[in-house]
């Protein structure tokens, strides 16, 4: 029994032996970190995810912009003299209707009943006149209405020249003042009032689209002149007119 166990532990020796010495050649053949040998290349994705700038390059030299300071109120070398003087600039770059072309009565003394119905015909007749262009002209432009019309009339045209200027619709032709005659005259009233029914032909009238198309089989086109009811008062030493109506029986009679 003792020779079989004798060559058991010699086989086993030599077992142990052969596995030490692979282990140490294994172990002399792999790079080692600890003993100060290079560490491994670094992955394909550490490469990727950090990357490194030239130094030599544009983006290594040059910083990032700093953000714009989103709170920075006016320049503070542009007074408020000259903010204002561009203001007034800018606002004279925008184009301004001309002045209607109004042959205005003078201002003067109130007459007598006469007088007083024919210088009231005659402010009607030049008010019309006003209506034409600013209807023609379609481009909000009214002054110099002020010295012929007050109250209602001067507003109505008003919105008219600022609705016509925006819907570009103009007028082709003119009304004319077929007849005027006067119901109602109170030269002792504060201020003094006439009433004058104007019988006005618009038979000559057209409108235009802001394409240019005719709009007239759109519109009411009596074939006969159309009965206007005019008020106006004396202030300020001119006749103005103030009011206007179209009364349901419109209906004028020709001359």
């Amino acid at each position: 029994m003792t020779r079989p166990w004798r060559a058991t532990a010699l086989v086993l020796l030599v077992a142990l032996v052969g596995i030490a010495a692979a282990w140490y050649l294994i172990s002399q053949s792999s790079p080692s970190t600890a003993e100060g040998g290079d560490p491994p290349p670094p992955s394909v994705a550490q490469a990727q995810s950090t990357p490194t700038p030239d130094p030599g390059s544009e983006a290594a030299s040059t910083p990032d912009p700093a953000p714009a300071d989103l709170t920075q109120g006016p320049d503070p070398d542009v007074t408020n003299a000259e903010q204002a003087q561009r203001r007034q600039q800018e606002d004279a770059e925008v184009t301004e209707p001309e002045p209607l072309d109004i042959d205005a009565p003078d201002r003067g003394q109130l007459g007598d009943e006469p007088e007083s119905v024919e210088d009231v015909s005659e402010v009607v007749t030049v008010l019309v006149d006003a209506q034409n262009e600013i209807l023609q002209r379609a481009d909000g432009g009214v002054e110099g209405l002020e010295l012929i019309a007050d109250g209602w009339v001067r507003g109505e045209l008003e919105a008219m020249a600022l609705e016509r200027s925006h819907d570009g619709m103009t007028q082709v032709g003119e009304a004319h003042v077929v007849s005027v005659e006067a119901t109602e005259v109170d030269l002792e009233a504060d201020p003094p009032r006439l009433v004058l029914n104007v019988c006005l032909d618009t038979s000559d009238i057209d409108v235009l689209d802001a394409s240019g198309q005719s709009m007239g089989d759109l519109m009411y086109q009596p074939d006969h002149p159309v009965l206007h009811v005019y008020g106006a008062e004396f202030e300020d030493g001119r006749w103005r007119v103030t009011t206007h109506d179209i009364p349901a029986s419109s209906t004028c009679s020709d001359p």
